[in-house]
């Protein structure tokens, strides 16, 4: 990927809906001509979506640590896909629902008592990290939590002293060549309908 230098961009890190409102991200940038490794954030902010209408559910019996599922009460109005956080402050992610069960993608870690209220939120499990890189040049970008064991593969970037001047410029060559060569067919086409042709059989 190509990013024009001194300028902030994001870089996301997916947890696969696992780790939500998660801290102690460590972001490193790599030159990679030079072998420099240099810690250019600290943090990150999770991408949380806008819920207008939360969500909700009544637990129906009790779910110990490492269930992966739990009863609710009928009515609720959790669905696949959603996340909700627990009365402890954990949130999950729902794999699917049935009926009245709930099925997590991982494991409960702390115990959810009867009567206890699952409330959707707009946790998401993506994070962004902004970065800046001020030098021209090839980079990687790695971004660890140590806290979770959570950690990327490398994401090379090509930082460039990019000046849109160029850019437009080049834009224009490139449209000015587009015309004339549709100027060449039409004249082509044109060309072709003042001539008769005459067809023989044998």
């Amino acid at each position: 990927m190509i990013k024009k230098k001194g300028i902030p961009f994001f870089v996301e890190l997916n947890s696969h809906q696992k780790y939500f409102g998660a801290t102690g991200f460590v972001t490193k940038v790599v030159d990679l001509t030079s072998g420099l490794i240099s810690t250019v954030s600290n943090g990150a902010s999770e991408i949380v979506e806008d819920i207008s209408d939360a969500g909700t559910a009544t637990v129906d019996a009790a779910a110990a640590v490492k269930d992966k599922s739990i009863v609710v009460q009928s009515g609720h109005s959790l669905s696949d896909g959603m996340v909700f956080e627990d009365a402890n402050g954990n949130k999950y992610y729902i794999e699917s629902v049935d009926d009245t069960t709930i099925n997590l993608k991982f494991p409960l870690e702390e115990a959810i008592a009867f009567g206890d209220t699952l409330t959707q939120v707009g946790n998401t499990g993506i994070y962004k990290i902004e970065v800046t890189i001020n030098d021209a040049g090839n980079y990687g970008i790695y971004i660890s939590n140590p806290s979770i064991g959570l950690r990327s593969k490398g994401i090379q970037y090509t930082i460039k002293d990019i000046v849109i001047e160029d850019i437009a410029d080049k834009i224009d060559t490139l449209a000015a060549s587009l015309q004339t060569a549709l100027e060449e067919i039409e004249s082509t086409v044109d060309d072709s309908e003042t001539h008769d042709f005459t067809v023989f059989a044998g």
